[in-house]
C-alpha cells in the first residue's frame, strides 16, 4: 500500500491535461481508495452515491484530504463511465477517463479551481487521527455508559437519554 504522502503528491501534481484525466486507485486492505482529485472524478462524474471522508492531515500542503473507498467488486460501480485501465499492480490501479469528459476549453486551472471548491464544501469527518485521540474518546465514551446507567438505573420513569460530545482537537 502507498503512503498517504506518496498518494496526495501524485494527486497534487497534475500539471497538464493529461494528467487531470487519470483516476488513481489504491488498495487499502481489502478496499480501493481514491484520494482528492480521483475521489473528486469518481463523486462527481460515476453517477452513484459515494461517501465522502475528508480527514485533517499535515501531510497535505492545504492541512486535509479527501478519500472513497469501495471494494475491488465494486469498482465499475463507483469508478466514471468508459473509463479504461491504464496500469494495474497488486496496489495500484490507473484508469484514463475518456477523451470527451471535459469541453475543449476546459483547462488544468479551472478543474483546479473546481476541485478545490468541491473540496471546501466537504465536511471535515470528526474521527480520531491518531491513538491518542481514539483512546481518549474510548474513555468519555466508557464515562458516559457508566453515567447513562447509574441514570437510568437511579430513575424508572426516564424514557430516554440522549448525550451529544463534540470533540475538538488542539
Amino acid at each position: 500500500m502507498a503512503k498517504l504522502s506518496e498518494i496526495i503528491s501524485i494527486e497534487h501534481n497534475r500539471q497538464d491535461m493529461a494528467s487531470w484525466m487519470k483516476v488513481h486507485l489504491f488498495r487499502d486492505g481489502r478496499f480501493l481508495r481514491a484520494s482528492e482529485v480521483s475521489a473528486w472524478h469518481c463523486v462527481r462524474l460515476c453517477g452513484n452515491e459515494i461517501a465522502v471522508s475528508h480527514r485533517k492531515s499535515p501531510q497535505a500542503e492545504d492541512g486535509s484530504y479527501v478519500t472513497i473507498g469501495f471494494p475491488p467488486e465494486s469498482v465499475d460501480k463507483f469508478t466514471p463511465k468508459g473509463v479504461v485501465e491504464d496500469y494495474r499492480d497488486d496496489s495500484h490501479i490507473i484508469f484514463l477517463l475518456p477523451a470527451n469528459t471535459f469541453p475543449s476549453e476546459v483547462t488544468p486551472e479551472l478543474l483546479r479551481e473546481d476541485f478545490v471548491r468541491w473540496k471546501k464544501e466537504q465536511p471535515i469527518n470528526a474521527i480520531p487521527s491518531d491513538k491518542r485521540d481514539f483512546e481518549q474518546a474510548r474513555s468519555v465514551d466508557g464515562t458516559i455508559k457508566n453515567m447513562m446507567i447509574d441514570m437510568l438505573s437511579s430513575r424508572e420513569d426516564l424514557a430516554s437519554v440522549s448525550i451529544t460530545i463534540t470533540m475538538t482537537r488542539k
